[in-house]
């Protein structure tokens, strides 16, 4: 498979588009590994592919070690409370990540605050989309710690 083919191979590739691709979670494993191998890859678009809470875990986990990725795009899959957790963590400890967009991603109101705390401290985003989640009241903190 290309996830196969990719690991422990490629450390030129800068830019892997995945959009649309209905990797599910299985999937996600093998990007995470790869993303823990990974020297060069700068761009990873992973939307709309099927990828549930525990896929998302994976990925975010794969993103702690990973200190050269500097776009990912998750849009459209479900990151849920479990993902987002691990987003936040990842967030606490990246910081490579410029720009990442978790638009309809079902990211809840109680993974609001542990977003807005780890933001705070991550020094390397300029550029976020959390877009049509289900941030509620919380996007306020969210907002405030970008801004700090």
């Amino acid at each position: 498979t290309l996830f196969r083919g990719l690991q422990g191979g490629s450390n030129t590739l800068e830019t892997l588009v995945l959009s649309q691709n209905v990797i599910g979670n299985r999937g996600a494993k093998m990007i995470s590994d790869f993303l823990k191998e990974s020297s060069a890859l700068l761009t990873l678009d992973l939307s709309w592919n099927q990828i549930v809470e525990e896929g998302c875990s994976n990925i975010f986990d794969g993103m702690t070690t990973n200190q050269v990725l500097e776009q990912l795009n998750l849009s459209q899959n479900r990151i849920g409370h479990e993902g987002g957790v691990s987003l936040s963590n990842m967030l606490k400890v990246n910081k490579s990540l410029k720009k990442l967009s978790v638009s309809s991603c079902h990211i809840p109101e109680s993974c609001g605050g542990m977003l807005a705390d780890s933001i705070f401290v991550n020094a390397s985003i300029v550029e976020l989309d959390l877009s049509w989640n289900l941030l509620g009241s919380t996007e306020s903190s969210i907002v405030t710690a970008f801004a700090s």
